[in-house]
């Protein structure tokens, strides 16, 4: 009976293993986050271990190391000027898809409620760092994930709370926050809103 057990055991961990994936990104806190990517695994490391500095690493090497010289990090179009952080830590990851890691971050100070989305495109030989919209907590965060993202061959369609791409927020006379919707087109990376 003993031997018929551990047989049954061991095929439900194979049925169960087998329907289960392993999770391609993840973190912890505000110091860590990391997503596994066409060219490795992608790594924010913003604790203790680095003085509270941001390291960026891809696949082992390090792409960006912040500095007492640059501790305002400006944020380019690639990885190598760092992942805009207003002193808060590294990016939340908060998709991962065909090379596509989408990352929200506080781009104002944390008490404003912005938070900025960005998208790495790790299908590029350098990683490309595309901008695409900044939310209004709370209401940004209730959109549903199954609402928030619609990927497709073609592109990423993302829904969000918040306000248009280059419009100014939590700024005297900027405009309302309201619910959009953009679209990443993966062939030229441009962004355009649809909503």
């Amino acid at each position: 009976m003993k031997n018929i057990r551990l047989v049954s055991s061991g095929i439900e961990f194979a049925l169960y293993a087998s329907f289960c994936h392993a999770a391609d990104f993840g973190g912890k806190s505000w110091g860590y986050a990391w997503a596994d990517t066409p060219q490795g695994k992608f790594e924010c490391i913003n604790d203790d271990s680095t003085d509270n500095f941001q390291v960026l690493k891809l696949n082992g090497r390090v792409v960006f190391r912040q500095t007492v010289e640059s501790s305002w990090i400006s944020e380019g179009d690639t990885l190598a000027n760092g992942i805009r952080q207003s002193g808060v830590g590294c990016p939340s990851i908060i998709a991962n898809e065909r090379g596509y890691v989408v990352i929200v971050r506080d781009t104002q100070p944390p008490h404003y409620g912005v938070q900025g989305y960005a998208i790495i495109d790790f299908n590029e030989k350098e990683p490309i760092l595309i901008t695409l919209a900044e939310g209004q907590r709370p209401q940004d965060e209730k959109v549903a994930r199954s609402q928030r993202f619609g990927w497709s061959a073609k592109g990423l369609r993302f829904r969000y709370f918040g306000y248009l791409p280059d419009q100014p927020s939590s700024t005297a006379g900027s405009a309302k926050p309201r619910h959009h919707e953009l679209f990443l087109d993966f062939s030229s990376d441009i962004v355009d809103v649809t909503k």
